[in-house]
């Protein structure tokens, strides 16, 4: 089921009425006119949330900031890199970071980073730099169980959006999970647009999923099972978070014979996807060339994208430029090195 987040205070229209009740008569008036009022209320919700997902979210849960610069014009892809140089050692963030299991770079605002970290945290989006600086911290929603991934895509409603998934389910005792949406753009300011959904898995699978990629013209909702030697696709429509009839199940479309897969990334153009597990990142593509070898499964060409590894790679993300990329690892006990964030550079390739 698709929630609108919404937070009411306790007056309506700025005004509290003082009441002095003398006669039980007034107080039964008081309560049935509360109850009518109640009643018309929620019929008048239920109506707004079965047509339209235009509401917002008030919170006073962070101050607002600055908003960072934007774009002047939105990145654009470029072609396939064949070679890349990563800028090592990587840069270790603040200690709010040790558990990163998701980024984005903004699409929308230069040089920021979008992370979320996984369970035993709370429901947190992390503003950062490129440097790994925190700027901002945002609380997309009043709780999580195990949220792993991060992915950026077309809102519901218009404009750009991120995408939490809180899919995690390691010892697979989860029969439902979850994804918000939250506005980019209200992510600076009091009022923060998000909504909710609730989906399941064909034959009710408790999957554990941490990779999550919204594909950037379409916006449908790919996930990737993290399972051994096998990754299973799903796909969620776009058109799942305009339906209001309960809970929305994910379509299987294919595999990819890899070994837990923990993120995933498409490229501005929707026509290449980064996959990163433990053991490297890859890049698959549905069109033949000379840098990709077919393989099995959905989208059938592959190659493996050949740089240094971190101690446990869990996140993968395009740079704005389409010719620079981002991966990051969490901190693993009695470890304090080969983790981190990695930008890797395209040093050669067409165009």
């Amino acid at each position: 089921m698709v929630k609108i987040h919404r937070e009411v205070n306790g007056s309506i229209m700025g005004y509290t009425p003082l009441l002095k009740l003398r006669t039980p008569m007034k107080v039964m008036q008081l309560v049935s006119g509360l109850i009518i009022a109640t009643t018309l209320l929620g019929l008048g919700y239920g109506v707004a949330s079965q047509w339209s997902l235009l509401s917002s979210h008030e919170t006073d849960a962070y101050a607002q900031i600055t908003e960072p610069e934007r774009w002047v014009e939105p990145p654009s892809a470029d072609p396939v890199c064949q070679r890349w140089e990563a800028d090592w050692p990587p840069i270790q963030p603040v200690a709010e970071l040790q558990e990163m299991s998701g980024v984005v770079s903004s699409r929308l605002y230069k040089n920021i980073l979008y992370h979320v970290v996984d369970s035993g945290n709370e429901p947190l989006i992390l503003v950062t730099d490129l440097k790994g600086n925190l700027l901002h911290q945002i609380h997309y929603a009043a709780s999580s169980f195990d949220p792993e991934a991060l992915s950026q895509g077309p809102c519901p409603w218009g404009g750009p959006c991120l995408f939490v998934a809180d899919t995690g389910d390691n010892f697979h005792i989860r029969s439902k999970k979850r994804i918000h949406v939250i506005d980019e753009s209200t992510l600076f300011t009091n009022s923060l647009h998000s909504a909710e959904m609730e989906f399941q898995f064909p034959k009710q699978d408790r999957l554990d999923v941490e990779a999550l990629a919204v594909h950037p013209q379409t916006g449908d909702m790919f996930l990737f099972s993290k399972e051994p030697k096998r990754s299973l696709v799903f796909r969620l429509p776009a058109k799942a978070w305009r339906k209001n009839d309960g809970e929305q199940v994910a379509e299987s479309v294919g595999f990819f014979l890899y070994d837990m897969i923990t993120d995933a990334s498409w490229s501005a153009d929707g026509k290449r996807l980064l996959l990163i597990n433990w053991q490297g990142i890859f890049e698959r593509t549905g069109q033949a060339d000379n840098e990709h070898s077919e393989r099995e499964g959905w989208l059938p060409y592959e190659r493996k994208i050949r740089l240094p590894r971190l101690a446990q790679q869990e996140a993968v993300a395009f740079l704005p430029d389409q010719r620079s990329i981002i991966y990051t690892s969490e901190k693993k006990f009695f470890r304090s090195s080969g983790w981190g964030m990695v930008t890797a550079r395209c040093i050669h390739g067409q165009g």
